[in-house]
C-alpha cells in the first residue's frame, strides 16, 4: 500500500506518513521535494481512531480474552484504507523537475530554458527530470495494482475482524452458559446441605446459605456475568459490603433480611440466581420441582440469545439445562407441576428483582 507525492506522482510508504508527527516532515526520494502532514486530515484519523476504539470497547465484553489481537484487528482494518486512500502528503517545498523560479514542468523540454518565466536549466536537472520521469510511469503503471491488493486486503481483514467477533461472541455465550451450570451446581449443592442440617427445611432467604451452605457473598455474583456486587441490594447495603463486613455484622444483615421477607413469598432474587424453593419440603418435594434458576441481573446483563443455556437446579440434585427458546414454555410446564402440588405460580426470573421478590397474589 502506497500514497503519492503530490509534486512527482512517486509512491510513498503509508508507514512513511503515519510515523510522521503533524509537525514534520520527511523528503521524497525521488523529487527531492520536502514533504508533510496535512494537520485537518491528521485530526480527521485521530476521530477515526476514537471511533475505532469505541467500536472495541463495545466487542471487548464480548471477547475479554482476545482484547489485544482484536484491538489492532479494528484499528488496523479502519486506518489501513484511510492512509492508502485519504492521507495524502502535503508539499511543503517543491523540488525535482519543476521551475524553482515559477514551478512550471519542465518535463519533456528540449530546450534547457522553462517556457513561462526564462530561468535557464542545466543538464542535471534534465537527468533528474527523466528519472522522476521513468518512476512516475512505473508508479502510474502500479498504482492500480497497488490499490486492488489494497482493497482485497482490507476487505480480508475486516471479513476476518467480523469473523473473529462473532465467533467470540458464540463461544462467549457457550462458556458462559457452561460456567452457569457449574455455578448452579455448586449453590444447588449447599441448599441440599443446608436442607440436610435443618431437617429438609430450606432458609427463609439464599444469604443464609452462607456460612450454613459453606458458600461466600461472592459465589452469588459469578464470574461470567457482568453483574456487580456493589449493585446487588442486601438489606440496607450491598452484597459487597455484606462480604467485608465482621462476622457479627454479617449475621445482623442476614437477620435483618430474613425480617423483612414477605409473607407468601414465591421467590426472590439474589445475585445471579433466582431461587424459587419457598414453601418445598425436600423431604417430599418432587424431584423436578425447581429449586434456584441462573438467570444473571437483567438490569445488569443482556438479554438471553436464543441458542444459550439456562440452568436450572433441581429438587433431586441434578442440574437441568434450559435453552433460553423453550424456557417459556419448560416454565409453563413448571407450573402445571406446582398447581398439582398446591404450590403457587412462578413468575418469569425477569420480574424478580433484588428490591421486588414474586409474591403470592391475593
Amino acid at each position: 500500500m502506497a500514497i503519492e507525492c503530490p509534486n512527482c506522482r512517486a509512491p510513498v510508504s503509508w508507514f512513511r506518513a503515519f510515523r510522521t508527527p503533524a509537525w514534520g516532515s520527511w523528503v521524497c526520494r525521488a523529487c527531492d521535494s520536502r514533504l508533510g502532514v496535512s494537520l485537518s486530515r491528521r485530526m480527521i484519523a485521530v476521530g477515526i481512531c476514537v471511533l475505532a476504539g469505541l467500536g472495541a470497547s463495545m466487542a471487548l465484553p464480548l471477547a475479554p480474552a482476545w482484547d489485544a489481537p482484536l484491538i489492532l484487528g479494528i484499528f488496523f482494518a479502519i486506518l489501513a484504507p484511510y492512509f492508502t486512500f485519504f492521507e495524502q502528503p502535503r508539499l511543503i517545498e517543491r523540488s525535482g523537475f519543476h521551475c524553482k523560479k515559477c514551478g512550471y514542468d519542465l518535463h519533456g523540454l528540449v530546450e534547457l530554458r522553462c517556457p513561462e518565466c526564462g530561468t535557464e536549466f542545466d543538464e542535471e536537472q534534465r537527468a533528474r527530470s527523466e528519472r522522476i520521469s521513468g518512476e512516475i510511469e512505473a508508479s502510474t503503471r502500479s498504482r492500480r495494482r497497488t490499490r486492488i491488493i489494497g482493497i482485497t486486503l482490507v476487505v480480508i481483514l475486516f471479513s476476518l475482524t467480523l469473523a473473529g467477533v462473532f465467533g467470540t461472541w458464540l463461544f462467549t455465550a457457550r462458556a458462559r452458559s457452561n460456567a452457569g451450570v457449574t455455578e448452579t451446581a455448586i449453590v444447588l449443592g449447599a441448599l441440599q446441605a443446608v436442607g440436610v442440617n435443618q431437617s429438609d427445611q430450606l432458609p427463609h432467604h439464599a444469604i443464609g446459605l452462607v456460612g450454613e451452605g459453606g458458600l461466600s457473598a461472592e459465589d452469588f455474583v459469578t464470574f461470567n456475568s457482568l453483574t456487580m456486587a456493589s449493585a446487588v441490594l442486601l438489606g440496607e447495603g450491598s452484597l459487597e459490603q455484606f462480604g467485608a463486613a465482621s462476622a457479627e455484622r454479617r449475621r445482623a444483615i442476614v437477620d435483618s433480611v430474613v425480617a423483612s421477607v414477605p409473607a407468601g413469598i414465591v421467590a426472590h432474587r439474589l445475585g445471579d440466581f433466582v431461587f424459587t424453593y419457598h414453601g418445598i419440603d425436600l423431604d417430599s418435594a418432587d424431584p423436578m420441582l425447581w429449586l434456584v434458576i441462573w438467570w444473571p441481573d437483567p438490569k445488569q446483563n443482556p438479554p438471553w440469545q436464543p441458542d444459550s443455556v439456562i440452568p436450572v437446579g433441581l429438587a433431586s440434585g441434578r442440574t437441568l439445562q434450559v435453552k433460553a427458546l423453550d424456557f417459556a414454555s419448560a416454565l409453563v410446564a413448571q407450573n402445571a407441576l406446582r398447581a398439582k402440588r398446591r404450590l403457587p405460580p412462578l413468575p418469569s426470573p425477569l420480574v424478580v428483582t433484588h428490591t421486588r421478590p414474586a409474591v403470592v397474589n391475593r
